[in-house]
C-alpha cells in the first residue's frame, strides 16, 4: 500500500512540474505578443503562437502535448514527462532569446 501511495505522490509531482513548465511557457509567449485567452485551447493557443510568431517550434509542440497529457489523461505521469517538459522549457526560452 505504501509503494502504491509514494507512486501516487510522484505521479502528482510530476504532473505538477509539466503544468508548471506550461505555464511558464504560456508567460514567456505573452511577453511576445502571444495572448492565451480563457476561450483558448492548448492546441489554439499553440497554433496562435506559430501564427505570431511567424513560425512553428516543435518544443511547443513537446510541451503541449505534455500538458495535454498531465491534465487531461488520468493515466500516472513519470520522471521522463517531467524531464521532457523542462528541456522543452529550455529550448523554448533559448529559441526566443536568440530571435529578439
Amino acid at each position: 500500500m505504501r509503494a502504491r501511495l509514494y507512486s501516487t505522490k510522484e505521479s502528482e509531482a510530476y504532473r505538477d512540474a509539466v503544468v508548471s513548465c506550461y505555464s511558464a511557457m504560456t508567460a514567456l509567449l505573452e511577453r511576445q505578443g502571444v495572448r492565451d485567452r480563457p476561450s483558448f485551447t492548448p492546441r489554439e493557443l499553440q497554433s496562435d503562437a506559430s501564427r505570431t510568431l511567424n513560425t512553428a517550434r516543435p518544443e511547443i509542440d513537446v510541451l503541449t502535448k505534455l500538458f495535454e497529457k498531465a491534465r487531461y489523461d488520468q493515466v500516472p505521469l513519470k520522471k521522463e514527462d517531467a524531464e521532457q517538459s523542462m528541456e522543452a522549457l529550455g529550448s523554448i526560452v533559448d529559441s526566443l532569446s536568440r530571435a529578439r
